[in-house]
């Protein structure tokens, strides 16, 4: 038999839950609240003006639900735009440049079939590639360097033109069969007011907002970010409930992060969202602008050389809190390879307590350790038996 090697694990967090933890043969059980999902896909995260001339991108993030809240979306077809007429009420024109953009993951698949499968957390920029901004990192269509961050230049094989409507009369949109020339001029942004948009791909809106003189009506769900010109500046999200105008703020273009999390609450907010913990029943909840819990687990043998039956294993398992906050309730399951009955992790005992001291703690010796503060290690133990097929597996 082989002890398991070292395996990171985030584990996810409500506020009264069961955390099991999962390595190789150790699954990972996490109990939490029912809550009522939000749809998943895209919802813009910044949205710069750039500091000059038309230096201007447009940055979603992948959202999941509650339902199935690390699955991945597929892009395909979902829409880009500026204001289609249904900010200011349609016929206005105001901030309307005909046509609008999709994702289009098919027509050179090679290059952006990656886009039909984004989990949720990854940051998607779609920038002007005619005046590009200089804060924009390389161009990344597929995420080939993993940091789950897409690149994408907006008149790419990866970003369908589509001429139209809208329009200035027309705020609904066209199947968009054949696509136009590239250009990102579909998206070009007004600086005395204007909206920036993400549709599903049967057109219904899912996130979008409005800025500068841009009158009511405006859509449900979307609010006003400023009712000044946004000319050299960069509207972003920080964390929490984004149908909620509060928690967009303007700043200088100067300072735009393309790519990245746009302050120390967004970055928050993307790793919970990544790890599968933002409670989307909830979404302004205190939680899901804190700290993501981080396990790190180890899994040790007394003795790693080959056994006869009947001899017996004892597996040391170590936990340690390498998050910023504290983990409760922490159970393991050791599901095993071995043809006899799966060892039982219990006996827990603390092993590191860092400063603070004393703040984690465990109540009764039950097979489940209580409090685990940050910096703090347990050590579960479990024995296994071998048994005559064990040693038949091993030698076959």
């Amino acid at each position: 038999m082989e002890p398991l090697g070292r395996k990171f694990v985030k584990c996810s967090r409500e506020r009264t839950w069961v955390q099991r933890l999962c390595y190789a043969m150790l699954a990972l059980l996490a109990i939490a609240g029912s809550s009522t999902a939000n749809a998943a896909g895209l919802i813009l995260n910044e949205v710069s003006q750039g500091t000059s001339g038309s230096k201007e991108f447009y940055e979603f993030v992948v959202v999941g639900n509650a339902a199935n809240p690390t699955a991945s979306i597929n892009l395909n077809g979902w829409i880009i735009d500026d204001n289609n007429g249904d900010w200011g009420g349609g016929g206005t024109g105001i901030g309307t440049a005909p046509g609008y953009s999709r994702f289009d993951t098919t027509t050179n698949a090679a290059l952006c079939s990656a886009l039909s499968s984004v989990v949720p957390g990854s940051i998607i920029v779609v920038y002007n590639d005619a005046d590009p901004n200089l804060n924009i990192p390389a161009d990344d269509l597929s995420d080939t360097n993993n940091d789950g961050v897409y690149i994408i230049p907006a008149r790419s094989d990866c970003i369908r033109s589509c001429a139209g409507p809208p329009s200035s009369s027309d705020p609904s949109y066209s199947a968009c069969t054949t696509a136009a020339t590239p250009s990102y001029s579909r998206l070009a942004l007004r600086n005395g007011g204007d909206a920036a948009q993400a549709r599903d791909p049967s057109g219904v809106l899912f996130h979008g907002f409005a800025y500068g003189d841009i009158d009511p009506p405006i859509p449900a769900n979307s609010f006003l970010v400023g009712t000044t010109s946004s000319t050299g500046q960069s509207m972003l999200f920080s964390c929490g409930d984004w149908f909620d105008g509060g928690n967009f703020s303007r700043v200088s273009a100067v300072n735009d992060t393309p790519g990245a999390a746009n302050n120390p609450a967004n970055v928050l907010f993307v790793q919970n969202i990544a790890a599968g913990v933002f409670d989307y029943g909830n979404p302004s909840a205190a939680a899901n602008c804190a700290a993501a819990p981080q396990l790190a687990l180890t899994k040790v043998a007394d003795d790693d050389t080959l056994r006869v039956a009947g001899d017996t294993i004892i597996y040391t398992y170590t936990v340690t809190n390498t998050g910023g906050v504290i983990v409760r309730d922490i159970t393991i399951d050791d599901v095993h390879n071995g043809s006899g009955p799966a060892p039982v992790p219990q006996d827990e005992a603390l092993l590191t307590d860092v400063a603070p001291f004393g703040d984690s703690t465990d109540a009764a010796m039950n097979g489940s350790w209580d409090v685990l503060a940050p910096g703090d290690s347990v050590t579960f133990t479990g024995t296994y038996t071998v048994t005559p097929d064990d040693i038949l597996n091993l030698q076959s």
